[in-house]
């Protein structure tokens, strides 16, 4: 079962950081190096007659892979949840235009069935949706990796009072 609730904001904190408060200012994180993955061979993986397939991954990769790219946010971990969501996306895309050309209703042994194919669309949306969000692509996972929680100010006051130990 999935998690319940809103989404938990994630803080993002710099792993090399200013020794102290003060010299954060005037701290400059290092960028990480640039890294581009290497685009996988489709074909392989879809197979020699899914052109179409081929193409959709094929788009959705250089969209995808540019867009983290441009924000610094793509490392050699995610190579891998790109090629998936990659594939999702193309099944998506497969299983719409199946739809379109069969419809919700096709005929069945004894009679008019619910297509299959909709059962397939709703759990390969659902993979999709979860890649989406592990890379940062909706606009709530952007939203939540963007916001960092503002921490409550360090109020010593109410030891200035305090007796000596």
């Amino acid at each position: 079962m999935g998690s319940r609730g809103p989404l938990k904001k994630t803080k993002l904190t710099v792993v090399k950081g200013a020794p102290d408060k003060r010299a954060r200012d005037a701290f400059h994180p290092e960028c990480p190096p640039a890294y581009r993955p290497q685009e996988p061979d489709w074909h392989r993986i879809l197979g020699p007659q899914s052109k179409r397939l081929v193409a959709d991954a094929h788009a959705e990769w250089e969209l995808t892979v540019t867009e983290l790219e441009r924000r610094g946010m793509i490392a050699r971990t995610d190579a891998s949840t790109v090629v998936d969501y990659c594939l999702c996306h193309a099944r998506v895309l497969q299983c719409e235009r199946r739809l379109s050309r069969e419809g919700f209703v096709i005929a069945g042994d004894r009679g008019p069935v619910k297509n299959p194919v909709a059962q397939l669309l709703g759990q390969w949306r659902s993979s999709l949706q979860k890649h989406r969000d592990s890379l940062g692509l909706s606009p709530l996972a952007m939203r939540r990796l963007d916001r960092e929680e503002e921490a409550p100010p360090d109020d010593e006051s109410d030891l200035d009072e305090a007796p000596e130990v």
